[in-house]
């Protein structure tokens, strides 16, 4: 669109959609904002076919496609075909194919694919988690009732990023340390955590940046805070994943690092 919009969630007040500019007097009105979706909001994604549609993402996995003219919002939660309970993430993964207009990916232990507006989906990958059953005890708790709220899932994919210049390139981040690979559409992954140096075992891995310059960089960043351990881990590689250089030392920021943004120039 044009002037394009930006789109977001919010914290138990839902998912939102917003002008980036406004031809009229006065600016960006609140009336101008427009609630597509309920729940706890987190990341959306605008069809790129038509921006009448979209996908809405709420706590614990839960997943709308909404329809912003009619209201209407249809449940899209994937459910395994082979029946395997699916872990999502209080704040799960989730990304357009930038090659194939059509696929959708979004993570729960594995990630899964789907090809018809979220009507059906497909595997494409194993557990790729440490899958560490200890790990996975949200509903023992200790004889008090159980929060289920999904904040307690672990052992869950929390980001997905496709390469935008390589085809069937995924990087995919979990809640406990792994980052994964694969250049073939999920037909094989590689394991790349165990080539990042100085970080601490099962820290979250919320943010992967895939270069729009070279199939064979990206940026991975890690958050280990919930530790009480504040330190900043942002790493490239310039060699699809062979090897990292840590490209943020201590001291140099104040705090951790959440997020990372490559110049597009």
């Amino acid at each position: 669109a044009f002037p394009y919009h930006v789109y977001g969630g919010l914290q138990d007040n839902g998912s939102w959609r917003g002008p980036s500019q406004v031809w009229f007097k006065g600016g960006i009105r609140n009336m101008y904002w427009q609630r597509l979706s309920v729940g706890d909001g987190f990341d959306m994604v605008a069809d790129p076919r038509n921006d009448r549609y979209g996908w809405s993402m709420g706590q614990g996995g839960t997943l709308y496609r909404y329809d912003r003219e009619s209201g209407q919002l249809r449940m899209s939660k994937p459910q395994h075909p082979q029946g395997t309970s699916l872990r999502f993430n209080w704040n799960a993964g989730i990304a357009q194919d930038p090659f194939d207009d059509d696929v959708i990916y979004y993570g729960a232990q594995m990630v899964m694919r789907s090809d018809d507006d979220g009507a059906s989906w497909t595997a494409i990958s194993p557990d790729l988690t440490s899958n560490d059953p200890e790990r996975q005890q949200a509903g023992e708790s200790g004889g008090l009732t159980y929060d289920a709220t999904g904040a307690e899932n672990f052992t869950t994919i929390i980001t997905i990023v496709p390469s935008p210049v390589a085809e069937g390139t995924l990087w995919v981040g979990t809640d406990d340390g792994k980052v994964q690979l694969t250049t073939n559409g999920g037909q094989s992954w590689i394991d790349l955590s165990s080539r990042f140096k100085d970080v601490p075992t099962g820290t979250w891995v919320p943010h992967i940046h895939a270069s729009a310059h070279s199939a064979q960089e990206a940026f991975v960043v890690y958050d280990d805070h919930r530790r009480d351990n504040w330190e900043p881990y942002v790493y490239r590689t310039q060699d699809g994943g062979k090897s990292w250089e840590r490209i943020v030392q201590s001291g140099q920021v104040f705090g951790f690092a959440l997020s990372f943004v490559q110049d597009p120039v």
